[in-house]
């Protein structure tokens, strides 16, 4: 995945520790002119039962929007999800 261009804009330059439904990942954003680091996670559900996917899903999107809402220095800032 390293060098992956994802939708045109994060370039993935290091692999992360993964957690329980996602990939982290290290990347440069592309479309701003410093190419600042930012992270990507992908989702990753640990089973193909469709009940377990519905289920990371959710978990995956009550983060982000979790992360949408918090301000702190030491926590990245969500840019989209």
């Amino acid at each position: 995945m390293i060098n992956t261009i994802i939708l045109g804009r994060y370039k993935i330059t290091n692999q992360l520790k993964g957690g329980g439904f996602s990939n982290a990942y290290l990347a440069e954003d592309l479309q701003r002119p410093d190419k600042p680091k930012c992270f990507v996670k992908e989702f990753k559900p640990p089973s193909n039962d469709p009940i377990i996917i519905q289920f990371s899903k959710d978990k995956f999107e009550q983060e982000a929007k979790i992360l949408q809402r918090l301000e702190h220095n030491q926590i990245p800032k969500l840019l989209a999800y």
